[in-house]
């Protein structure tokens, strides 16, 4: 279980409110808030942890996650908002002991089989 949030975490962490934001939610139409695509990087480096106890749950990652390295180094790419649930509910990457094996279409419906495969 991953430690609760406290005002203290965020407020040490060297980066404003308006930094965090753009980590979480991606760069805003008025501009970044870091002076340089490497400032961003360091930034997310520095502060990842706290960024994702506070935004990557529930199927969804930070802005920062998809787009600076992390679901890159998995194979993955953003699949929209409306799809990025579905990358990590069912999917091979929460569960590694399961792995896609048959995609059988019949008529309407589509049944997606999982095998077990035990663990190593």
């Amino acid at each position: 279980m991953a430690r609760p949030i406290a005002r203290d975490d965020i407020d040490a962490c060297g980066l404003t409110y308006d930094q965090l934001q753009e980590l979480w939610l991606g760069e805003p139409h008025s501009g970044s808030h870091f002076d340089s695509p490497e400032e961003l990087k360091q930034a997310w480096e520095a502060s990842r942890d706290l960024v994702m106890r506070l935004w990557g749950q529930h199927g969804r990652r930070p802005q920062a996650w998809w787009f600076l390295g992390d679901a890159e180094a998995l194979g993955l790419k953003w699949p929209g908002y409306y799809h990025e649930q579905s990358v990590f509910e069912g999917g091979p990457i929460l569960f590694p002991l399961y792995v896609w094996c048959v995609v059988v279409t019949q008529a309407i419906y589509t049944y997606i089989i999982y095998i077990s495969i035990p663990s190593l």
